[in-house]
């Protein structure tokens, strides 16, 4: 059996994300396609402009059999951690053959020696990395001209490249010992990489500006200007040193939001005043997004030392290949499958006999009781509680003008009517 994955944000689906999956699956030849998708909040720092329901449809209208949530930690982390998560839960799996994303030079050897310096860091590589980090560079210029003089290679400036180079970089990290052994091989699958030249004109930053500028109320980093400042300044009340305690928040970047919070007007204006050389915008948004969702340092710590991922839950899937899929990953893998909250919150674990791969009915993938699946720990447990919290904020702030802006994208993408309900964000879409 060969599965093909993609890692995606689709924030918004666009032509260049439908181009992908067709190619995932003509230079594979796999027979399976899992598409594993960040959630309500994404990389950037932001909300998804679209809630995940609709990029659910659009990701299975386009041909994906199985589309899996990346669980928020890690759809919110920086590039390396982006990556790790992703490539972990795909590899706890156990079904993946291959890796396919996106590239803006679509060289994977090029790319795959840039990650192999990156993930070794030669003596060479790090002195230069020393020497520019001293000089005050930001971190990704040190590394660029580290990368330059230990091994005469360009660090790419396209997005999905460096995006890749995390992901061959996350492949070459052994599974960490502590992962628990289920019913599946324990081992991580070895996926093999493929980086597919974007031909695509169209771009995700683009088409969110032409989406906010048609409609302000769409989902945006300034939906949340209030909660961030009822949260920063609840926090502060104990100290600026409590704000250190979140991920990416460093304590100078702590004492430098407390500095300035009686200047704050917006998440994207504080966002702007806050940014620094050192510090850029992007990376300020993913902190504050952190401090507002209470994804903390310690969190990340623990986490990674239970292997990163421990569970893998399903956001929808197609009939005809989507449920077979699931028979096999809940068979072989080694975290359980989530396909119910409910039950996954409430029971010790999610039971793969559930999952029948002919089944045409949403109960059909509720838990039974004849299995030896490793249920959720408490860790892994609260990482999912976290990413409840976060589906419902984001929920009850979707006012009902970013509701209608929601269902008409869909009717025009897909012909169907998505209705924005904290109930729907509960469900599985199935096509």
């Amino acid at each position: 059996m060969k599965c093909a994955a993609i890692i995606m944000e689709c924030n918004p689906f666009h032509d260049g994300h439908q181009a992908i999956i067709h190619k995932a699956k003509e230079i594979t030849g796999a027979d399976y396609l899992v598409v594993v998708m960040s959630g309500d909040f994404v990389q950037r720092g932001e909300p998804a402009i679209l809630p995940k329901e609709t990029r659910v449809r659009d990701i299975l209208s386009a041909g994906a059999g199985l589309v899996i949530e990346l669980p928020l930690p890690y759809a919110t982390g920086g590039a390396d951690y982006f990556a790790r998560g992703a490539i972990s839960l795909l590899s706890r799996l156990n079904v993946v053959t291959d890796l396919v994303f996106g590239s803006g030079s679509g060289n994977i050897n090029e790319l795959s020696a840039i990650a192999e310096i990156l993930t070794n860091e030669p003596l060479s590589y790090r002195e230069a990395f020393r020497k520019a980090i001293s000089s005050g560079a930001p971190y990704p210029t040190a590394r660029a001209a580290a990368l330059q003089a230990a091994a005469g290679l360009a660090m790419p400036e396209d997005a999905n490249d460096i995006l890749g180079i995390e992901y061959l970089k996350a492949l070459r990290i052994p599974a960490a010992p502590t992962l628990p052994r289920g019913t599946g091989t324990g081992n991580a699958s070895q996926i093999t990489p493929h980086a597919v030249r974007r031909e695509s004109e169209d771009s995700a930053s683009r088409i969110r500006r032409a989406m906010l500028a048609e409609n302000p109320a769409a989902m945006s980093p300034d939906t949340f200007s209030l909660p961030l400042l009822y949260k920063l300044r609840t926090e502060l009340c104990q100290g600026s040193s409590c704000l250190s305690r979140y991920a990416d928040v460093s304590e100078d970047l702590a004492a430098r939001i407390a500095k300035l919070l009686p200047d704050y007007r917006g998440f994207s204006q504080f966002t702007s005043l806050v940014k620094t050389r050192s510090y850029t915008y992007t990376r300020i948004s993913r902190a504050l997004l952190h401090i507002l969702l209470n994804i903390t340092r310690e969190d990340l710590q623990s986490y990674e030392s239970e292997g990163l991922v421990g569970y893998a839950r399903v956001l929808g899937f197609r009939r005809e290949t989507g449920a077979a899929l699931m028979h096999e990953i809940a068979v072989r893998a080694s975290i359980p499958l989530i396909t119910n909250l409910a039950s996954a919150l409430r029971t010790a674990s999610i039971k793969p006999a559930s999952i029948k791969p002919n089944s045409s009915s949403r109960d059909s993938t509720a838990a039974t009781d004849d299995s030896t699946t490793p249920g959720l720990s408490p860790l892994f447990r609260q990482m999912l509680e976290k990413d409840i919290a976060a589906s419902e904020l984001y929920d009850l702030f979707a006012v009902q003008t970013q509701k209608q802006f929601s269902a008409t994208h869909a009717e025009i993408e897909t012909g169907a009517t998505v209705k924005v309900t904290p109930e729907l964000s509960k469900r599985i879409i199935i096509l």
